[in-house]
C-alpha cells in the first residue's frame, strides 16, 4: 500500500515538473516569430496604435539642382504620422484617426477621423486653415457607399481592397514568407525585455529582433532574390488575394520571368557589388514583442541608411514605425456609425459654392 502511495506521489511530482517546464519554455527566436504570425491571422478584434516618423536629408547640391525636390524634402523632414483606433472582423468595422504632423517651413497638423465597414466609408471633413472648406461642412462625415458608387461610375471600386481582415492576413503571410527563408543564427536574436525599450503598456513574454547589417547584407539580398521574391509573387497571384490586389496575371508572369532571367549568380553578385558601393546600413532591424498568447503585441521597424552617389552626395534616410495591439480578441469598443453625414455630391456642391 505504501509503495503504491509513493509511486503515485512520484508520478504526480514528475507530471508537475513537466508542466512547469513547459510553461517556462521559450521557443527559439525564429520559431517564436513564425508562430506569432500564425496567431496574428486569428486576430478578430483589437485596439491599435501605429506611429511612423520619417526623416530624409538630401545633400545641398541635390536641393539646389532641383527646387521641387527641396519643397518635398521640407515636407518629409521629421514627418510624423499616427494612426490610432479599433478593429473588428465580424461584422467588419474599423474606426481610426489618422494624424499627420508636417514640419519644416510651414508646420501643420492634420487630423482625419474615419470609419470603415464592409461596404461604406466615412471620412470626417477636417479644418485645414490653408483650404477654404465651408464651415458648415467641417466636422461632418463624407459617406461613400461602395455599392452605389460601383453602379454610377465607370471605374469600379474594389470592395475586396478594403477588406481589413484579408489585408491583415496577406500582411502576415507575406511576413511569414520573409521570416521563414532567413537563417536563424545570422539574422535573429532574442532580446531581454528589460533592454528592449518597450512601452510600459506592452506585456511581452518574448522579444525577438531581426536585423540586417553591412556584414550580412550580401546573403540577405541573395535570400530575397532566390527565395523570398518568387514566393511573394506566388502569394500575390494566389486565388486568395488576386481579387483584393487586382493583379494582372500576365504582369506577374512577366515579373517571374524577369526575376528568373536576372537571378543568375553572376547577375546577382554584380547587383550586390553595386549596392554595397552606395549603401551603408547604420541600423536596420525589426523588433517584435510576443505576448503569452503568442500574438505580436508590439512591433517596431527601425532603419537608418546612407545612400551615397559620387555626383549627388549622401542621402540620409531614417524611419521608425511602431505598432501596438491591445485588447486582442476582446469585445471591440466601437462607436455608433456617424449620422451627421454628407454624400460626395453634397460635399462637392458646397465646395463649388465656396469657389473651390
Amino acid at each position: 500500500m505504501n509503495k503504491k502511495i509513493w509511486t503515485s506521489v512520484l508520478a504526480l511530482l514528475l507530471t508537475f515538473t513537466v508542466v512547469l517546464a513547459g510553461c517556462g519554455k521559450k521557443e527559439s527566436p525564429k520559431t517564436a516569430l513564425e508562430e506569432s504570425y500564425t496567431a496574428a491571422s486569428t486576430m478578430n478584434s483589437a485596439d491599435f496604435n501605429m506611429n511612423m516618423t520619417l526623416n530624409l536629408d538630401f545633400p545641398e547640391s541635390a536641393l539646389k539642382a532641383d527646387p521641387s525636390l527641396e519643397m518635398g524634402a521640407n515636407l518629409l523632414k521629421n514627418l510624423d504620422v499616427t494612426a490610432k483606433g479599433v478593429y473588428q472582423a465580424d461584422p467588419m468595422q474599423l474606426e481610426m484617426t489618422l494624424e499627420a504632423n508636417l514640419k519644416g517651413d510651414m508646420p501643420m497638423k492634420i487630423s482625419l477621423p474615419m470609419v470603415m465597414t464592409k461596404d461604406k466609408m466615412y471620412v470626417k471633413v477636417p479644418n485645414i486653415p490653408l483650404l477654404p472648406i465651408p464651415k458648415d461642412a467641417v466636422g461632418k462625415y463624407i459617406v461613400v457607399d461602395v455599392n452605389e458608387l460601383n453602379q454610377t461610375t465607370e471605374g469600379k471600386v474594389n470592395v475586396n481592397a478594403i477588406d481589413v481582415k484579408k489585408q491583415q492576413e496577406f500582411g502576415q503571410e507575406a511576413m511569414k514568407i520573409f521570416t521563414t527563408n532567413f537563417d536563424e543564427k545570422t539574422y535573429f536574436v532574442e532580446v531581454d525585455k528589460k533592454n528592449a525599450g518597450l512601452p510600459e503598456s506592452v506585456d511581452a513574454k518574448q522579444v525577438v529582433k531581426f536585423q540586417i547589417t553591412n556584414e550580412n547584407l550580401e546573403p540577405a539580398i541573395k535570400t530575397i532574390v532566390e527565395k523570398v521574391a518568387p514566393q511573394l509573387l506566388d502569394l500575390v497571384s494566389s486565388d486568395k488575394y488576386k481579387d483584393m490586389l487586382q493583379v494582372d496575371p500576365a504582369e506577374i508572369e512577366k515579373a517571374k520571368k524577369e526575376l528568373a532571367a536576372g537571378s543568375s549568380k553572376e547577375d546577382t553578385q554584380k547587383a550586390i557589388d553595386e549596392l554595397k558601393k552606395v549603401l551603408k546600413i547604420n541600423d536596420f532591424n525589426i523588433l517584435t514583442a510576443i505576448n503569452k498568447d503568442k500574438f505580436p503585441a508590439y512591433q517596431e521597424i527601425n532603419a537608418n541608411l546612407d545612400i551615397t552617389e559620387e555626383k549627388q552626395g549622401t542621402i540620409k534616410i531614417g524611419t521608425k514605425i511602431k505598432t501596438e495591439y491591445s485588447n486582442i480578441n476582446k469585445k471591440a469598443n466601437l462607436q455608433p456609425l456617424p449620422t451627421d453625414t454628407l454624400t460626395i455630391e453634397q460635399f462637392s456642391q458646397k465646395m463649388q459654392a465656396s469657389g473651390m
